[in-house]
C-alpha cells in the first residue's frame, strides 16, 4: 500500500453557508515528518471523462432485483453495485425505482428506502457526489468504506428540505452505505482522479511556508508597508486583509505566534521534530506536570480555519467559473538531513542509578543490545534530550551492536563521548545483515549530540568506539518520503451544499466535583460539575470523511438568564479515545461514558447548555436544542484502607495481663481490659481528596455478612454416583465452548458425578448464603443451575459444575475427570462476576445480614482522617463454635460505604474477620478491672 505523506480535501460553495465563495482548500501531511519549506498548489479543469454516474434517469420506473450492476458506458472497468438493502432489519430482495417531481423542478427518478442501501464501486474512486430529496422525516447517515481504513458515520437530517447535494473526497472508497429513515437517492457520481495533465501554480501570490524569516513575493512586498515586517504582510495576505487595523490579528498576537516559530527552528536538524516544549513556569512543578509540544500545539490550532491560513494549510480559489469542475494538486518536500519525529524510543532515566545489565541485554521487544563487557547505568544529565541517566558501554577491539529484531528504516541515537577530551570520536554505522557494507554512516565529533541513520532496511547499528554513553534510542519501521511528494483531488466545483448537519445525542450531567486546577494554576474547591457530552468519533481507527465535524462551540444560558457562547476562542476538539472505556479511571459518581466538557456549578442555579458544529472548511451548523441536567445527590464514594477484627474477650489472661492472641495490637488490647466484652473493631480511612469530593457526606455504615461473598460452603452428604449428560441438554453457548475447551473434545455423552450436597446455612433472619431470590419465601431453596460451570473445591481438587437441581437438599452434576469428590468432607463453591447469580455486594442492599450494623456520623473536625469503631458484643460467631464441630473457624466480611441523606455510596471491598474455638475464660475475675484501671472507650 503507498504512504501518503500529503493529502487534502477541497469544498465547492456558493457562499450561502456561512463561508466565502469559492473552493476551499485545505491540506495536511504526515506529522512525524514536520512543515517543509513550501506547499506549493496546482489547479487544472478537470476531465469530464473521469466523472462517472449512476444512471437513474435511464432505469425506468421498474422494481430492480439486487443485486444489481450498471456499467459505466465510457469505462467499461468501473461497475456500480446496489448490492443489498434491509428493512426493518431484514434483508430484501428488490428495490423499487420511483418517478418524482420535486417543487419547481423536472421529473426525477429516486430510490426510496427505509432502512439499509449498501452500494459498492468495482474500483477504488476518488470523490463521491450525492443527491437526496430530503423531507421533515429523513434522518440517516452515509458510512464510506474503503480499502485502506475504516470511516465514522456521517449524519444527515431533514431539517433542510428539498434536492441537497453532497460531495466529499473518498479516497480509494470501495463504496457507501446509507443506513436511516426516508432515505431519497436521485444522484450517484463518482471520479477517479488521473495524475497526468497540465497544471497551473495558484498559491504563489502570498509566499509559502511558515510566516517566518519570508523574503516576501513581489505582490507583498508592493501591497504592504515594509515597516510591517514581511513575515506579518505574509499571513495578512494569507488572509485577505491589507491592514492589521481590519485584521482578526493584531500586531502583537502575530509577535507571541512568530516567537513560537522562532524557538522551533532547530527541529528538524539538532533535535527531532515536535521536540520543543512549552516551559513550565509554575512554582513546585513536578516531573508529572504535562508537557506539551509546541509543534503539537501549532498542528491543533491549523484545525481552525483562521490558523491554517496562516501557516500555509489552507486556500480558497476564487478564480474560477459557476458549474466547472476543477482539479487540484498539493506538492512538498522535505530535506534528507532532517530528523522526523519517531513512533519507538528507548530512554534508560526508569532504571536504578548503577544497575548492571548482562552484556547480552534485550532493551525493549525490537531491540538486543550486544557489549563485550556488562554496560551499567550511570549520571549522565543532558537536559536538550531531556534525559537524566544513560548506559555506559565500554568495549575493547569490538563494536557495540544494536540488533532490531524487525527491519526498521531509520535510527536516531542520543550518545555522550566521555573521551571527546583526549580527541577520540564515535562512528555509527547501519547495516542491513551483519556483515554486509554499511548502508548509513555518521560520525560524532562534539562531546554529545543526536546521530541519524536511514536505509531502506537497517537490522543492525554498530557503534565504534572504546567509550560511550547512550541516553536515547529511536527508531521507526515506516520510510521516508524521497523526493517530491504530492497528493491530487478532483471533480470539485461550486455548488449549493447540504448545510452541515446539527451534532446528534447532546446529554448534560450533574457530576461530583472537587479540587480544580485552572491553566493559570489557580486550586478551587469545585463540589458540583456539569458535564456534557454528544455523539462523536472516539475510536482512534476510525477516519472522517471531508465533510465532517471536528469543532464544537458550547453555549450556555442559566435559569432565567441571557445566553452565552463559552468556546468563541477555542471551540472543542474531541480527541479519539486512547484508552479503552473499560480501562479508564472514571472518578466516582461520574457516568462511564466519557465527558467531553466539564464546568463547575451550583446546586442553586441550573444551567442549561447546546451545542454546534464546526467542519474543517468553518462551515458551523445551527445550534442544537438547550439540554440541562438533573440536579441529584450523586452517590458519595466509599472510604479507603478498610481494616476489621474480630476481638475476642477469651483471648485475654487478667492474672497475667497478657493476650493469646499475638495479632491484637495495643490499642485494641487497652479496649479489651477497658470493657471486658467481645467486639468488632473497623477501621478506615476519609482522607482529604474524598472529603473534598464528597462534601456533604455525613456519615458511614458498617456492613456484616458471616461467611465470604460469593462463596458457598457446605458438605457432600452421599456417595458420588457415576451418571451421563448429553452435551446438547446443556445448552452451551459459542461464549461457553471457547472458554472451556474440554466440551470440544468431549463426547455428546458426558461423563459426570451426581451427589447430594448441604449448604451452611446461618440463622435467622435471613438465611445467606443462599443467592438473593426475588420471592422472600423462596430465599431456602437452592436455584437451580445457580452453580452452572462454576468450580466446587476441596482441598487441591477442583470439580467444574455442569448443572444442579433446585430441591431442599440440592443435588450437583460435576464433570468426571481423574479425582472423585468426597463424601463428609467440606467444600466452596465461587459464583464468579459473568454468572448469573453473582451478587454484587458493592450495592448495600446486597448486604442482608443486619444482625450486625453500625451507623458512624462523620468528624465535624476539620480534615479528620482516621475512624476507629467498636461494635460491642456482637452475635459472632453464629452460632457459637462448639468443642464437637468439625470446622472450628468463623468467618465474616466487614464493608463500609458513606451516605449523604438517603444517598447511599458504594461498599468498600470486604475486609475479613475469623473467630476461632477456643477454651472457657479461666474465672470469673477475669471480669474484674485491675485496681486504679480506668474503663475508657476508643
Amino acid at each position: 500500500m503507498k504512504v501518503e505523506y500529503l493529502k487534502m480535501i477541497g469544498l465547492g460553495t456558493k457562499g450561502l453557508d456561512g463561508i466565502e465563495e469559492g473552493i476551499h482548500l485545505r491540506w495536511s501531511f504526515d506529522d512525524k515528518l514536520g512543515f517543509p519549506d513550501c506547499f506549493k498548489l496546482y489547479r487544472r479543469e478537470s476531465d469530464i471523462g473521469n466523472r462517472y454516474e449512476f444512471q437513474l434517469r435511464d432505469i425506468p420506473s421498474q422494481t430492480l432485483k439486487l443485486p444489481y450492476t450498471q456499467e459505466i458506458k465510457h469505462n467499461t472497468d468501473l461497475k456500480i453495485r446496489l448490492v443489498s438493502a434491509e428493512i426493518n432489519g431484514n434483508e430484501v430482495e428488490t428495490l423499487t425505482v420511483e418517478e418524482v417531481t420535486p417543487e419547481g423542478g423536472l421529473p426525477l427518478n429516486m430510490i426510496s428506502i427505509n432502512g439499509e442501501l449498501r452500494i459498492s464501486f468495482s474500483k477504488p474512486v476518488s470523490r463521491i457526489e450525492l443527491r437526496f430529496l430530503l423531507d421533515n422525516n429523513s434522518q440517516f447517515k452515509i458510512k464510506m468504506l474503503s480499502e485502506e481504513g475504516v470511516y465514522y458515520p456521517y449524519n444527515v437530517l431533514g431539517n433542510i428540505t428539498g434536492l441537497q447535494n453532497i460531495s466529499f473526497d473518498a479516497p480509494n472508497a470501495t463504496g457507501i452505505v446509507l443506513r436511516g429513515a426516508a432515505i431519497k437517492l436521485v444522484h450517484l457520481a463518482v471520479w477517479i482522479c488521473a495524475e497526468k495533465g497540465n497544471w497551473k501554480r495558484i498559491n504563489d501570490l502570498c509566499g509559502c511556508g511558515l510566516p517566518v524569516n519570508q523574503e516576501g513575493t513581489p505582490y507583498v512586498n508592493d501591497v504592504y508597508p515594509p515597516i510591517i515586517g514581511r513575515d506579518l504582510a505574509t499571513a495578512l495576505c494569507r488572509l485577505g486583509y491589507l491592514r492589521v487595523t481590519d485584521s482578526p490579528i493584531t500586531a502583537a498576537e502575530f509577535l507571541e505566534l512568530k516567537a513560537m516559530l522562532l524557538s522551533m527552528v532547530n527541529e528538524g536538524s539538532l533535535v527531532p521534530v515536535g521536540w520543543t516544549l512549552f516551559p513550565n513556569d509554575e512554582e513546585g512543578a513536578t516531573d508529572e506536570t504535562m508537557e506539551f509540544s509546541k509543534y503539537d500545539f501549532l498542528l491543533a490550532q491549523s484545525l481552525h480555519v483562521f490558523f491554517a491560513r496562516i501557516v500555509d494549510l489552507y486556500f480558497v480559489d476564487k478564480d474560477t467559473d459557476n458549474d466547472t469542475y476543477y482539479d487540484y494538486k498539493i506538492t512538498a518536500e522535505w530535506p534528507e538531513w532532517n530528523k522526523r519525529r519517531l513512533d519507538h524510543e528507548i530512554t534508560f532515566d526508569d532504571y536504578q542509578l548503577h544497575e548492571t545489565f548482562f552484556p547480552i541485554q534485550q532493551l525493549n521487544d525490537h531491540v538486543i543490545l550486544y557489549a563485550s563487557k556488562p554496560p551499567q547505568i550511570v549520571e549522565s544529565s543532558y537536559p536538550l534530550f531531556r534525559t537524566e541517566l544513560g548506559l555506559v558501554v565500554t568495549t575493547e577491539n569490538l563494536p557495540i551492536v544494536i540488533n532490531f529484531l524487525k527491519p526498521v528504516t531509520e535510527v536516531q541515537l542520543v550518545l555522550v563521548n566521555p573521551d571527546f577530551t583526549a580527541g577520540s570520536k564515535i562512528t555509527v554505522e547501519a547495516y542491513k545483515h551483519l556483515f554486509s557494507a554499511w548502508v548509513d554512516r555518521e560520525y560524532l565529533l562534539l562531546e554529545r549530540g543526536m546521530l541519524r541513520l536511514r536505509a531502506e532496511q537497517i537490522d543492525y547499528i554498530k557503534i565504534y568506539t572504546s567509550h560511550a554513553i547512550l541516553c536515547r534510542i529511536h527508531y521507526d519501521f515506516e520510510p521516508y518520503p524521497v523526493g517530491l511528494q504530492e497528493y491530487i483531488i478532483c471533480g470539485v466545483f461550486k455548488h449549493s451544499h447540504l448545510p452541515l448537519t446539527q451534532p446528534a445525542g447532546l446529554t448534560a450531567s450533574f457530576l461530583p466535583g472537587g479540587t480544580v486546577t485552572d491553566q493559570d494554576g489557580n486550586v478551587t474547591e469545585k463540589p458540583h460539575l456539569a458535564g456534557l457530552r454528544w455523539d462523536v468519533n472516539e475510536d482512534p481507527a476510525k477516519e472522517l470523511i471531508s465533510l465532517a465535524p471536528v469543532l464544537y462551540h458550547i453555549e450556555r444560558k442559566p435559569e432565567g438568564g441571557a445566553v452565552e457562547l463559552l468556546t468563541e476562542d477555542s471551540p472543542i476538539f474531541v480527541t479519539p479515545a486512547v484508552i479503552k472505556s473499560g480501562e479508564r479511571n472514571i472518578p466516582i459518581g461520574w457516568p462511564k461514558e466519557r465527558q467531553y466538557y466539564t464546568e463547575a456549578i451550583t446546586r442553586e442555579t441550573v444551567d442549561h447548555y447546546r451545542i454546534a458544529a464546526i467542519d474543517l472548511f468553518g462551515r458551523q451548523s445551527e445550534f442544537t436544542e438547550f439540554e440541562t441536567y438533573e440536579v441529584t445527590s450523586p452517590k458519595p464514594p466509599p472510604p479507603i484502607d478498610i481494616a476489621s477484627q474480630f476481638l475476642d474477650y477469651s483471648t485475654y489472661n487478667p492474672s497475667g495481663d497478657f493476650f493469646s492472641d499475638s495479632t491484637i495490637n495495643d490499642i485494641d488490647k487497652d479496649w479489651l481490659r477497658a470493657n471486658r466484652k467481645n467486639a468488632i473493631v473497623v477501621r478506615w480511612k476519609w482522607p482529604e481528596n474524598l472529603q473534598l469530593q464528597a462534601p456533604d457526606v455525613e456519615g458511614f455504615n458498617v456492613y456484616f455478612k458471616q461467611g465470604w461473598l460469593n462463596t458457598y460452603t457446605g458438605m457432600i452428604v452421599t456417595n458420588p454416583v457415576e451418571r451421563v449428560l448429553t452435551k446438547t441438554s446443556l445448552n452451551l453457548t459459542q461464549k461457553e465452548l471457547e472458554k472451556y475447551a474440554i466440551f470440544e473434545e468431549s463426547p455428546e455423552d458426558i461423563p459426570v458425578y451426581k451427589f447430594q450436597i448441604s449448604l451452611d446455612v446461618y440463622p435467622p433472619p435471613l438465611p445467606e448464603p443462599i443467592p438473593l431470590m426475588t420471592r422472600p419465601e423462596e430465599r431456602d431453596i437452592l436455584p437451580e443451575d445457580a452453580f452452572r460451570l462454576c468450580w466446587l473445591t476441596q482441598g487441591n481438587h477442583s470439580f467444574l459444575i455442569l448443572k444442579n437441581n433446585g430441591e431442599s437438599v440440592p443435588s450437583l452434576w460435576v464433570l468426571k475427570l481423574n479425582d472423585i469428590p468426597l463424601k463428609d468432607k467440606g467444600f466452596g463453591i465461587a459464583v464468579t462476576a459473568e454468572k448469573e447469580f453473582f451478587i454484587d455486594y458493592k450495592n448495600p442492599e446486597h448486604w442482608t445480614d443486619n444482625r450486625i450494623t453500625h451507623q458512624e456520623p462523620k468528624d465535624l473536625r476539620e480534615d479528620y482522617e482516621d475512624y476507629t469503631v467498636y461494635i460491642e458484643g456482637p452475635a459472632f460467631p453464629n452460632p457459637t463454635i462448639e468443642a464437637s464441630d468439625i470446622n472450628k473457624v468463623r468467618y465474616a466480611q466487614i464493608g463500609v460505604n458513606s451516605f449523604i441523606a438517603d444517598v447511599l455510596g458504594s461498599v468498600s471491598p470486604p475486609s475479613t474477620i475469623m473467630a476461632i474455638y477456643r477454651t472457657a475464660p479461666l474465672a470469673s475475675t477475669a471480669f474484674m478491672p485491675a485496681q486504679g484501671q480506668q474503663i475508657s472507650r476508643h
